[in-house]
């Protein structure tokens, strides 16, 4: 007697293991090809891709009238830094404004394992949330606004080196421009390997 529905699921777990290891097999290639710090021998494009994370009004407004100009200082300040230490040059990074993404990505987990099945999450997220720029992105930041009357305090930004991808909790609101800018460029920093150089359990610098 031919046992169709064990054959029916060992074919359905065959189809699982497939899409994982080609889950894995993507996530694997895109931490390979961006890693560790760049040679800077050319400008790196960086997009900037808005979320609404909150669902509030206050964010859609926001995210309806930014436009790439609001991000130039982070160009400027990085174009300064680089003629300052002698990087070798003139523009270190090329920040673009991406198209507004609708799904949230996967929120941090605590713990070792919790935090490298998270990065396989969140690199497999970004990898099906990157609408083509005209200019192909070295950089992918996903910035999410939130309005700041129901989020007083918003939590750490993070961003990876492997796969060069971060996530930019900001404040929806005109008044935060500056602040919302150095935090993108810290965590733009950390996709091309600088480390924090503040202590972690109290926010002061070292």
């Amino acid at each position: 007697e031919i046992d169709l529905k064990g054959r029916y699921k060992s074919m359905w777990r065959n189809v699982r293991i497939a899409i994982l290891l080609f889950i894995l097999a993507t996530v694997a290639q895109q931490a390979l090809l961006k890693d560790g710090a760049p040679d800077w021998k050319r400008t790196l494009y960086v997009t900037l891709y808005p979320v609404n994370a909150d669902g509030s009004v206050a964010a859609t407004q926001t995210i309806s009238y930014l436009d790439v100009t609001q991000f130039e200082d982070i160009e400027e300040y990085f174009a300064e830094e680089s003629a300052q230490f002698s990087l070798g040059i003139a523009k270190p990074f090329a920040v673009r404004l991406g198209s507004e993404i609708n799904e949230l990505p996967p929120k941090p987990s605590a713990g070792v394992f919790n935090t490298m099945l998270w990065s396989l999450h969140f690199r497999w997220w970004a990898h099906q949330n990157s609408p083509k720029t005209l200019v192909p992105a070295d950089i992918r930041l996903y910035v999410l606004y939130y309005d700041p009357a129901n989020n007083p305090m918003l939590k750490h930004s993070t961003a990876l080196n492997k796969g060069r991808i971060g996530i930019v909790n900001v404040f929806a609101d005109k008044s935060y421009s500056m602040q919302n800018n150095v935090i993108v460029a810290h965590e733009l920093l950390h996709t091309v390997a600088a480390t924090d150089k503040y202590d972690l359990s109290n926010n002061q610098p070292a």
